[in-house]
């Protein structure tokens, strides 16, 4: 009978132990978990701050998009511009030559006036001396 015990008293030491591997596999096993867990969590922020900044970074994108939309609608519009100043100052050009060779025409009409309004007075004032 006590070679029985023994036998009982081994069995349930080795079962003793078994189940003390087991729990110790099991803490293991929760330590790998918390920590797969925490690794987790970190990659899963990273990844919420990532698709934050991409969020921002498409937005920041499509203002530019718009902007360079609306700048390039405002270069035509004073391209435009430009050209009709253009033409505008090419007109007032003209116009400025032409009222030069008015005046110039002008000038000399007048010069040929007084010369004849001369020539008249020269000759009232021979027809008085007569």
């Amino acid at each position: 009978m006590e070679h029985i015990v023994a036998n009982k008293d081994d069995s349930l030491h080795k079962v003793g132990t078994q189940i003390q591997n087991a729990h110790e596999e099991i803490q293991e096993q929760k330590y790998r978990l918390n920590k797969l867990d925490g690794e987790l969590s970190y990659f899963e922020n990273q990844n919420e701050q990532h698709k934050n900044a991409q969020s921002q970074l498409f937005k920041a994108n499509e203002y530019e998009y718009v902007q360079g939309k609306d700048n390039q609608i405002k270069l035509q519009d004073m391209t435009v511009n430009f050209s009709k100043l253009e033409q505008d100052e090419k007109a007032v050009g003209y116009e400025i030559d032409r009222l030069k060779q008015h005046s110039e025409q002008m000038l000399k009409d007048q010069i040929d006036l007084q010369a004849e309004v001369d020539a008249l007075d020269k000759h009232m004032a021979n027809l008085n001396n007569q």
